[in-house]
């Protein structure tokens, strides 16, 4: 067996269960067939993922999990999350938020650092996402040609799922598959693939920009601005003006009023409907309140509660990180970011000079573009405990690990020195 086809035979039913839980927390059937809300499909599934898992590695004798620096820290930020609990300004509601929310989340990252340990699973359940990406996205445009708008706002409603039930979290995923999209694109080299991929991208993009949100639209930003580096490198700086071009026809294609929309970020007095002023408001509170409990924080999802018990949250995953677990957390938050983003480059510095593994190169390219459209996305958006973040740095711990299996002979996949690619001549 070579280092590359390590834990081939790794116990199926988990990974299927995973499977089924990302149909479940994407598609949301239960919201299209109300008759399945019973079931808690969610919960169901995930639980039954955990189970399964567990008990595969109990009768095999195998550790629960992989161990490295950055599953160290989430543990660590999941220590910090219950220890929130008994200082919360409300207990009950924090424990609650554990156990029906956040849990999820961490099953969901364990499972898949654990269970994506070959590169045809993490094409199957990177390509089931992008999948689920098209229905979200068209759902989403749909929306908006037949003017399906939120109560007193000139936006779409999102998509009935936890990961979009409202316009920004829709547009930071729909930001998310596109970068899995890019990478996968970068993985294959089936011309008709491509073509496909390279739709799938415009109708990602598209759905981004209906959702009108900013931070959507600063994650999109950075897909661009990553992009055009990549292809700038590759294919030298004669390709910025057919790029420019198209750019340039792609802003007169945006819908009226997107330009006023991404504008009320640098003035708030732009913003009619008052959103502006509330983020920004609610980000003061989230200093103050981080400042105020430093060592605990307000306790898990509390930061909208605050001392005043009204409910206006933070807008940004790390003030969210600091105001509801405190400064710690927020180190932890914040060196959890820059380990994975480090991971993912050395390991994909570990795959460069060997054309075998092209495809896995692209699809860790394409993680590493989503890690940096959560770190940029996150600046506006509370999702520090969602699927979102969990979901990437999951990805981002198994590349790097299947990265470096593959450039390791079996007997040495202890041993955490990779082999060099061979000299070019």
């Amino acid at each position: 067996m070579s280092g590359q086809d390590f834990q081939q035979t790794e116990n199926a039913l988990p990974f299927w269960c995973l499977m089924f839980f990302t149909f479940v927390l994407f598609i949301a059937p239960q919201a299209i067939f109300p008759s399945l809300e019973p079931l808690r499909l969610a919960k169901a599934s995930a639980g039954l993922a955990g189970i399964t898992y567990i008990l595969d590695r109990l009768a095999t004798g195998r550790p629960l999990t992989v161990i490295t620096p950055e599953v160290r820290l989430v543990v660590w930020l999941i220590c910090l999350a219950v220890l929130s609990i008994p200082l919360s300004f409300w207990p009950g509601g924090s424990l609650d938020y554990l156990l029906a929310d956040y849990v999820k989340s961490v099953i969901i990252f364990f499972l898949i650092v654990n269970l994506v340990q070959t590169e045809r699973r993490m094409r199957v359940l990177i390509g089931s996402i992008i999948g689920w990406g098209v229905i979200i996205s068209s759902n989403a445009l749909l929306d908006f040609r037949m003017g399906n708008w939120m109560a007193q706002s000139q936006r779409i409603v999102g998509y009935s799922s936890p990961l979009a039930s409202d316009p920004n979290d829709l547009a930071l995923t729909l930001n998310l598959i596109l970068a899995l999209t890019i990478g996968f694109y970068l993985a294959t080299t089936r011309l008709l693939t491509r073509l496909m991929l390279l739709a799938v991208m415009l109708l990602l993009a598209a759905g981004v920009i209906a959702s009108f949100s900013r931070g959507g639209f600063l994650a999109l930003s950075a897909i661009l601005i990553i992009s055009l580096f990549g292809l700038v490198r590759k294919r030298g700086p004669a390709i910025l003006l057919p790029l420019i071009a198209l750019l340039l026809l792609a802003f007169s294609l945006l819908p009226p009023g997107y330009g006023e929309r991404i504008y009320s970020i640098y003035d708030s007095s732009a913003d009619e409907t008052g959103s502006a002023d509330a983020r920004w408001t609610g980000m003061v509170r989230a200093f103050k309140l981080m400042f105020a409990h430093p060592l605990l924080g307000s306790g898990l999802n509390m930061n909208g509660l605050g001392s005043s018990h009204i409910r206006e949250g933070v807008h940004s995953a790390y003030l969210q990180v600091g105001a509801d677990l405190g400064i710690p957390a927020l180190l932890i938050y914040l060196t959890l970011n820059w380990y994975l983003c480090k991971g993912v480059r050395q390991a994909q510095a570990h795959l460069r000079g060997f054309p075998s593994d092209r495809g896995l190169l692209g699809l860790g390219t394409g993680i590493e573009i989503a890690l940096i459209t959560y770190v940029v996305g996150g600046f506006l958006l509370a999702v520090a405990f969602h699927f979102h973040f969990y979901y990437i740095a999951g990805f981002a711990i198994a590349f790097s690990g299947l990265a470096k299996r593959r450039r390791l002979p079996v007997a040495d996949l202890g041993n955490t020195k990779s082999i060099e690619p061979p000299p070019h001549h």
